[in-house]
């Protein structure tokens, strides 16, 4: 069954469930491990300048000659040097993964552009040129705190989708107000006023520890198996989530796809896993700190 698509604001669309290239390849090769989960079904690719690998992810597309059009693949924006561009930083990663274009850009954090003269703002107006200029078919922030984003929509510019990413718990968290602060009808607004619109906000999250859905049963499996992980994958779907693993297992990756045929889950089975977290706050790595609102 084909992964399931999120519509973004400007009117791509971005499968739901991606493999990464960060994490436990950060600095590492991960040309094998994204070509197995390419040959698995795999259409989302993220990586970023950042995880040192984007050769890898483009060498693994060459090898396996998959259609650069059947691949949505994202990328994020480094340190830029002072004579530097984004535009510039966007062309290097482009070249690394021998393509003419990404499908999402981001910005990979805020403080790596908030030093620069103009700040975020101005990054924000280079990554449009760099959008129109046909490198990257949407533009998007990623680590971007409810403070931060209000730099860019205070100029009328609007959040209109999420992303996770395995770092912290998806419940009880402050960028849940960053949805409910960027919401449809501020995206008609802005589309009266003709203005470019920021496409994601990624939101690094730790899913639930999945020993603690154990007990949770899965009513809609109508007999079949549904795993933990299977189960937080429905609640991320549920959400409208783009989920991105990392994981090196080959049968872990095959479970996670195969959530596309596992029903939707009811808003009690919703709210049941919402409330199996105890209000816990799990942060895998401290390095996200700098998201925390102050």
């Amino acid at each position: 069954m084909p992964v399931k698509t999120l519509a973004l604001s400007d009117g791509t669309r971005v499968p739901w469930v991606a493999f990464g290239s960060g994490t436990a390849f950060f600095h590492k090769s991960c040309k094998d491990a994204c070509a197995s989960a390419l040959s698995l079904g795999f259409t989302h690719i993220d990586t970023a300048a950042i995880y040192e690998n984007e050769e890898d992810v483009g060498n693994a597309v060459a090898s396996l000659g998959v259609p650069r059009e059947s691949l949505y693949v994202t990328t994020k924006l480094d340190s830029i040097p002072p004579d530097g561009t984004i535009e510039a930083n966007l062309r290097d990663s482009l070249k690394k993964l021998q393509f003419d274009y990404v499908d999402l850009y981001l910005i990979h954090a805020p403080y790596l552009v908030r030093d620069r003269p103009g700040g975020v703002k101005q990054a924000w107006i280079e990554m449009i040129d760099a959008k129109k200029k046909g490198l990257t078919r949407s533009i998007g922030v990623s680590n971007f705190n409810v403070k931060d984003l209000e730099e860019i929509t205070i100029e009328h510019y609007v959040l209109v989708a999420k992303r996770l990413e395995p770092l912290e718990h998806p419940t009880n968290l402050f960028q849940s107000r960053i949805v409910s602060n960027f919401n449809a009808k501020d995206l008609e607004e802005n589309k009266e006023l003709g203005l470019e619109m920021p496409i994601v906000n990624q939101i690094e999250y730790h899913v639930l520890v999945a020993k603690r859905l154990e007990p949770f049963e899965h009513p809609t499996a109508r007999g079949g198996t549904v795993t933990s992980n299977q189960l937080l994958f429905k609640w991320i779907e549920s959400k409208n989530i783009i989920a991105v693993t990392k994981s090196t297992k080959e049968w872990r990756l095959k479970e996670y796809l195969d959530v596309e045929n596992i029903v939707d889950l009811t808003q009690d089975e919703i709210n049941a896993i919402e409330q199996s977290t105890d209000g816990v706050h799990y942060r895998f790595s401290r390095s996200a700190a700098f998201t925390d609102e102050n």
